[in-house]
């Protein structure tokens, strides 16, 4: 009896421990009213940066948002769009991805959705009004020159020290790279004014899934952009 209470008190304590330091998560409505809120979604919209070398353009910029549950932090989620992903270098790998994943069978469409869906994640410090963190996906590459997905969390100094951000496309399948001065005139720049990322379109972009398999998976997102973490009003 002892040893069953002991262990369900520990228990308890462990759990009180976890709560106190798991990180707060977000919540509120991803669509932001006018005012300073959604002020800040449009002051903190990335600049897009896109050599020649990249076949297609980004089309649009959708954000969703959010606070942290004490209301130091906003959360804002920019998700940069394509029409398409094609991979267009020479060489029997590329033409290997064109003829079955991005083109013929289309097997990119059929896993993930149409078009192509980045997201980098801004986090806001609402009393400063200050950038502390940036989250996004930049590229690396195996021996037969495939991309690697390569997250990466900037904060502190690693910060550029001024707005826009900038961050250019360095794949063609959209992965970027965090800029710390304006790109060489050579270069598209893309300036978007964010919209809202609406249930309807987190539909038509098959975000989401409810059965996963290696043929339906889950485009890149973050945990607090749905359920009722970020319920829209």
């Amino acid at each position: 009896m002892r040893k069953n209470f002991l262990f369900k008190v520990g228990t308890v304590v462990f759990l009180l421990l976890g709560f106190a330091f798991f990180p707060s998560l977000a919540r509120g409505a991803c669509e932001i009213a006018p005012g300073p809120l959604g002020e800040a979604v449009m002051r903190f919209a990335p600049v897009i940066v896109q050599g020649p070398e990249i076949p297609a353009e980004p089309e649009a910029m959708l954000y969703r948002a959010a606070t942290s549950t004490d209301g130091r932090l906003l959360f804002i989620a920019y998700h940069v769009v394509w029409p398409y992903e094609q991979d267009p270098r020479p060489g029997f790998w590329p033409a290997l991805t064109r003829a079955f994943y991005t083109g013929g069978l289309r097997l990119q469409s059929v896993i993930y959705g149409p078009g192509d869906v980045e997201v980098i994640e801004l986090q806001v410090d609402l009393e400063t009004m200050e950038l502390v963190r940036v989250t996004y996906e930049t590229a690396d590459y195996d021996a037969r020159g495939g991309v690697i997905h390569v997250p990466v969390v900037s904060e502190g100094d690693e910060l550029p020290e001024q707005l826009p951000l900038y961050f250019e496309v360095i794949s063609w399948n959209h992965l970027f790279e965090l800029k710390d001065r304006p790109p060489p005139s050579e270069d598209r720049v893309y300036r978007f004014e964010p919209r809202p990322f609406t249930d309807e379109l987190w539909a038509y972009y098959r975000m989401s899934k409810s059965v996963k398999t290696p043929l339906s998976r889950d485009r890149d997102q973050r945990a607090w952009e749905t359920g009722e973490i970020c319920p829209f009003p």
